[in-house]
């Protein structure tokens, strides 16, 4: 099914009318497409899924997920200073200070 831009519509026709055709047939295209996407069931029966796992540490280039010690390749951490305590310090120093220039300007 294919929408039909170019084909002019009845002038007795409304154009609320007209938006439904349109959006009816705009929805069936969409559904078919989407009956004929295959990839994510094809990836999960080849144990190759890509989904988020429960990380049960806190955030360093080495978490345990499931019980495991993994390396964190899926991180902005590669440094370990995520947990260090005067990069905290510091963070949340910069945060504060952005937040009260922002609340500034937005609430005088």
């Amino acid at each position: 099914m294919h929408l039909e831009i170019n084909k002019k519509p009845n002038p007795v026709q409304s154009i609320e009318d007209i938006t439904v055709v349109y959006k009816e047939k705009a929805m069936n295209l969409l559904q078919e497409k989407l009956s004929k996407y295959t990839a994510p069931q094809e990836a999960k029966a080849a144990g190759v899924y890509p989904y988020f796992r429960a990380i049960s540490s806190e955030q360093d280039p080495e978490v345990i997920i499931n019980g495991k010690k993994v390396l964190m390749f899926g991180s902005n951490c590669y440094t370990g200073l995520v947990n260090d305590p005067p990069y905290q310090r510091s963070r949340h120093r910069g945060h504060t200070q952005i937040w009260h220039r922002l609340c500034r300007f937005a609430f005088p």
